[in-house]
């Protein structure tokens, strides 16, 4: 009997996948992707390599939809995140991919990739009454400076431990990507020290396109024998994006140190990108009409491919086009302060002018960029 039955949890995740197929749906849909998780590490051991991988599934799974709701929402929020069932969190699930695995006879080790129904997971967190949001920023470029114990600024010598360990860290996971110079020929030119220090956003400008992101930050870290400070702000900005303080513990080895001091910076990133996006689960939808210029067919295509990209944007209504402007009604969760900057991590730059909204789409034939969030 053991050998025909198929526990609940492995049925239910094996027909997520067909029907993730069957639909069109591809299961591995992107890092950028919101509603997919990756890097979901499970290990189980039972008396059959298949119990074993039934019981390491159901746990991905689980892990998975906890790390997902906690991407999507305030850290202040997740001792209240929904739990649910084994059969619940198979009505989330649209597949999974297998990126590791390992088996023995009575063991089952893997690395997966879950991706989940953004509708269904939505309704969940509008049920338990928590805020959430799903748009990722564009990337953002982090210049890691270490301030040595003498004061001198450290960037691109091979001293700075600290961008050795931005280098070195597991990719993002959230909603803010985030890409670190490597150090090249090219970095070192566009660059300087002192720019990282005092220069205003043109000085980043080069590095912004080489590594093609949307915002820079500059994150210092002030090293010292009991831990690290950290100083994380935008360029040409005295005042702080915010601050804080990493100790090191008495065993701690500084690389563990500096790693956790990255993993806080992100955090800070994410905490502040949340703080814009999230949107109440009883807040009432916006609705604007919104006038879009256009040079040419490939300014709509683009158009209408981007709002598609965003969950934000819940509805397009076209109430006219022509071959140089279509108007546009779209409907949106929360704020238009919200909707704008949403719409500006797709390079969509939502204006309000004396005639009323206009949406410009950017970086198709003109090579604009929509400006950084603030």
């Amino acid at each position: 009997m053991a050998a025909v039955h198929m526990s609940l949890a492995r049925a239910g995740v094996v027909l997520a996948a067909l029907l993730s197929v069957l639909g069109g749906s591809n299961p591995a849909r992107g890092a950028t992707d919101p509603f997919s998780v990756s890097g979901i590490t499970v290990d189980a051991t039972a008396a059959t390599a298949a119990a074993a991988r039934d019981a390491a599934l159901a746990e991905g799974q689980r892990k998975a939809v906890r790390a997902l709701f906690e991407r999507l929402t305030a850290p202040a929020d997740h001792d209240r995140l929904p739990r649910p069932s084994d059969n619940e969190i198979v009505a989330l699930v649209a597949g999974f991919e297998v990126q590791e695995e390992r088996t023995s006879a009575i063991r089952y080790l893997a690395t997966l990739t879950y991706s989940f129904r953004p509708n269904a997971v939505r309704a969940m967190l509008r049920g338990a009454g928590i805020a959430f949001g799903e748009t990722a920023s564009r990337p953002v470029l982090v210049v890691p400076l270490l301030k040595a114990t003498s004061g001198m600024l450290v960037l691109w010598e091979d001293a700075n431990v600290w961008r050795r360990s931005w280098l070195d860290r597991p990719p993002a996971t959230g909603l803010v990507p985030v890409v670190v110079p490597g150090g090249e020929v090219e970095d070192v030119a566009a660059l300087t020290t002192a720019q990282a220090e005092t220069g205003g956003p043109g000085a980043f400008a080069t590095l912004l396109q080489r590594y093609d992101a949307g915002d820079a930050v500059v994150a210092e870290a002030a090293l010292d024998a009991a831990g690290v400070t950290l100083t994380v702000r935008r360029p040409g900005i005295t005042e702080p994006l915010f601050t804080d303080r990493v100790p090191q513990s008495a065993v701690e080895p500084q690389a563990e140190l500096l790693r956790r001091a990255a993993l806080r910076v992100v955090q800070g990133l994410e905490e502040r990108w949340k703080r814009e996006i999230l949107v109440q689960p009883q807040e009432d939808a916006g609705a604007i009409v919104v006038r879009v210029p256009l040079q040419g067919v490939n300014d709509w295509l683009e158009l209408r491919r981007r709002l598609a990209s965003t969950g934000f944007v819940q509805n397009v209504a076209v109430k006219s086009l022509s071959r140089r402007e279509a108007v546009v009604g779209l409907s949106f969760a929360g704020e238009p302060s919200q909707l704008k900057l949403v719409l500006a991590q797709r390079q969509l730059a939502l204006e309000q002018e004396p005639d009323g909204w206009v949406l410009r789409v950017l970086g198709v034939q003109t090579g604009e960029r929509a400006p950084p969030a603030q």
